[in-house]
């Protein structure tokens, strides 16, 4: 009985808060739990964060989560994906955690992160995964 192992590679690149576009008001914050130190915050409905992605099967946002936090939504070109809700937690120190993005399989595109209002939003950055 013989059988091939699977030839199918993953690649996973991470991808800090200075690695995308902002527009609307961001402003830098500094913070032992941020990788690098530091992340990008927005207090107010409609700031935005892009990032032009090549070949990706999946992608996650670092973001911060907090009982204060608010609502970030995900957009593939120019269409939601998901609204992450940073503020489902009971804990009141903030805490970073990978979301899930919901980026469709094999596709390329601009990523687009937008914040929702409902209190701050803190990104430290996108991971991208390939399989090859």
């Amino acid at each position: 009985n013989v059988s091939s192992a699977p030839d199918e590679r993953c690649t996973t690149q991470p991808f800090d808060e200075r690695a995308l576009r902002a527009s609307g008001k961001w402003k830098q914050v500094k913070g032992k739990q941020f990788s690098n130190r530091h992340a990008l915050l927005a207090k107010r409905n409609g700031a935005g964060l892009s990032f032009t992605l090549g070949h990706s099967d999946a992608v996650k946002v670092l973001a911060s989560r907090c009982a204060a936090c608010g609502r970030l939504e995900v957009r593939y070109r120019n269409q939601r994906t998901r609204v992450i809700d940073l503020s489902k937690t009971k804990q009141r120190k903030r805490k970073i955690f990978l979301f899930p993005g919901d980026w469709p399989r094999a596709k390329f595109g601009r990523l687009d992160l937008v914040a929702m209002g409902g209190g701050r939003v803190e990104v430290d950055g996108v991971a991208v995964w390939r399989a090859r």
